[in-house]
């Protein structure tokens, strides 16, 4: 029997990211503690089901369906929804923590709850919600929480070239889907507060209060030393290369400064190609470095030559990595005001209006003029921040509350 079952649509090796570094540190330390852990993900390279052993941890993965499968697979249950119902079976957990459905069948929770599970769900994204992820139309413009299925339609069409008309139909099941699922959580987990806000006022879920329950920070980093002041101001950003992440408004903001003043330094991935030749022919396209994939290290090399990191993200940012990174090597950060990493930033950095290239312009043209106030950021104080540890006690708590009754599962959509 288990303790605790960690579900989500990836993990190590076969892909690394912000949610699959996260429950991989949590689920090792789960396990350090004396807690027995397993890992269930959706596995996108073909294989069949498969468990292996990932230094330690026990993961069982499962061929991942696309969207219509799955919503075909809520409809008539078949092999993804038997081989869910066979491992819960198999291991007993007492508790599941479901991170991710993407590529995963729809009905996770409702054979937890069957087994008398106690039912944890983190929202690391708005995918429950969104079937883009991020509720950020065309990624230019969050939605309202109150976004209508037409709209939803619509948006999803542009951005994969299909037909709406039909889209609707198999949104509304998409929709109807996660809501039941997400009414048989025991506890809903948001990592900010400005994530919970939002979220709250979505309607058919927002009605479920989450908890918030900040992600921890990373093991103790040593800052990097400070490059000289003089000379153009060389700005970071990192992360993958997509519009949403705003590196358009860091480059229309340098068309309001004088030329060389500022030069740019982008590394990650590019995974979108058009947005990338956008780039190229930008009349700021001179002042931008693509430097390309990254690690830890090559990061923490490379951000010696930078004054500041910018990360002018037009998502709603449930979190954001990239401003632990940055906080953690020393850096001062400016971020939008939108989203959670205006929460830790504290005295370390300041904010500007999301998407508004003339107010990230404002900000950088005041550094400009006031080098000190690099070092004065430097030396401010960010917000606090939950260790892993503090983490884990929370979490803890909500993990092993008593699983629910089985009078009380009978109100759960089964």
């Amino acid at each position: 029997m288990l303790d605790v079952l960690h579900v989500l649509h990836s993990f190590p090796p076969e892909s690394r990211g912000g949610v699959q570094g996260y429950v991989e540190r949590l689920a090792r330390a789960q396990a350090l503690a004396g807690r027995r852990v397993a890992v269930l993900c959706a596995t996108w390279n073909g294989a069949a089901a498969s468990q292996d052993d990932w230094h330690g941890l026990a993961v069982h993965r499962v061929p991942a369906l696309d969207a219509f499968a799955q919503i075909a697979e809520l409809e008539h249950p078949g092999a993804a929804s038997r081989r869910v119902a066979e491992l819960l079976d198999a291991l007993a957990p007492a508790a599941v923590h479901v991170h991710h459905w993407h590529g995963l069948t729809l009905d996770v929770l409702a054979h937890a709850r069957a087994r008398g599970a106690r039912t944890v769900v983190t929202l690391h994204d708005f995918h429950t919600t969104c079937a883009l992820f991020f509720r950020l139309r065309e990624e230019r413009e969050l939605c309202a929480p109150d976004v209508d299925l037409a709209t939803c339609a619509s948006c999803v069409a542009r951005a994969h070239g299909l037909d709406a008309a039909p889209l609707l139909a198999a949104l509304g099941r998409r929709q109807d889907a996660f809501a039941a699922e997400l009414a048989r959580a025991d506890v809903l987990v948001c990592a900010s507060q400005a994530q919970a806000a939002y979220w709250s006022a979505i309607p058919g879920v927002g009605a479920r209060r989450p908890v918030v329950l900040p992600l921890p920070r990373e093991e103790a980093i040593d800052p990097v030393p400070p490059p000289p002041v003089d000379g153009p101001l060389h700005v970071a950003t990192w992360g993958g290369l997509v519009r949403g992440k705003g590196l358009l408004v860091l480059l229309d903001a340098l068309r309001e400064l004088p030329p060389g003043s500022i030069a740019v330094h982008h590394h990650g991935p590019t995974l979108d190609e058009r947005f990338a030749a956008e780039l190229d022919v930008h009349p700021c396209s001179s002042a931008l470095t693509r430097h390309g994939p990254f690690d830890h290290a090559s990061l923490a090399r490379a951000v010696r030559s930078y004054h500041l990191a910018v990360h002018p993200s037009l998502f709603l940012e449930t979190h954001g990595l990239t401003t632990d990174e940055a906080l953690d090597l020393g850096l001062p950060v400016v971020v939008p005001d939108r989203g959670a990493p205006q929460e830790r930033i504290g005295t370390r950095g300041t904010t500007f209006r999301v998407g508004d290239p003339r107010d990230l312009a404002r900000v950088l043209r005041s550094v400009l003029d006031d080098r000190g106030q690099l070092e004065r950021w430097r030396q401010g104080a960010r917000a606090a921040q939950p260790s892993l540890a503090e983490h884990l006690g929370a979490l803890d708590a909500l993990l092993s509350s008593a699983p629910v009754a089985p009078a009380d599962r009978r109100a759960i959509p089964p």
